[in-house]
């Protein structure tokens, strides 16, 4: 009961079951595991972090369970097809958000995220610079890969930026 880091991911043992009792978890990994669920996941209300990327794999945690983790500061849901802009545009407490090779999140999901600091958005997504732009706070940004994200001079003026990765 007093875990507060699990990595969880690809071939797994850990459940809905098991993890259900692991209250005091602060940080999961999850990605690929496919037995880890909204059935559980809801619960892990002390959650600030949590890996869920899934190789374009459909992941069975949805918003129904992230709308619930109100301290998640940090979110992996690269490659993940079952968070959208919808549930992603209401995570405002994001600091650091990847979102690599997510064709289900754009500008829409990103603009109400003003507390982001870092956020990677590598390989195909549908995040333009007039989204990021107005991510003021941003400090890292990583696009490596992603041919579709023009760098717009513009993004290169974000008052904090301090890190660019191409």
């Amino acid at each position: 009961p007093y875990l507060t880091c699990l990595h969880a991911e690809v071939k797994s043992w850990i459940t809905d079951k098991s993890l259900v009792k692991l209250t005091s978890l602060t940080t999961l990994y999850a990605g690929n595991n496919h037995l880890i669920t909204d059935a559980s996941v809801q619960y892990l209300t002390n959650l600030t972090s949590l890996s869920l990327h899934s190789h374009h794999i459909y992941s069975t945690v949805t918003a129904v369970s992230l709308l619930k983790l109100t301290s998640l500061t940090f979110l992996n849901i690269s490659g993940c097809d079952s968070i959208g802009d919808k549930c992603l545009s209401q995570l405002i407490q994001l600091t650091t958000l990847k979102a690599s090779d997510n064709l289900y999140i754009s500008d829409l999901g990103i603009e109400t995220l003003t507390n982001l600091r870092c956020l990677h958005i590598n390989g195909g997504t549908h995040i333009t610079p007039a989204g990021v732009n107005k991510l003021k706070k941003l400090e890292i940004l990583s696009i490596r890969g992603n041919s579709d994200f023009a760098l717009e001079y513009s993004v290169l003026r974000l008052p904090n930026l301090k890190k660019l990765i191409d």
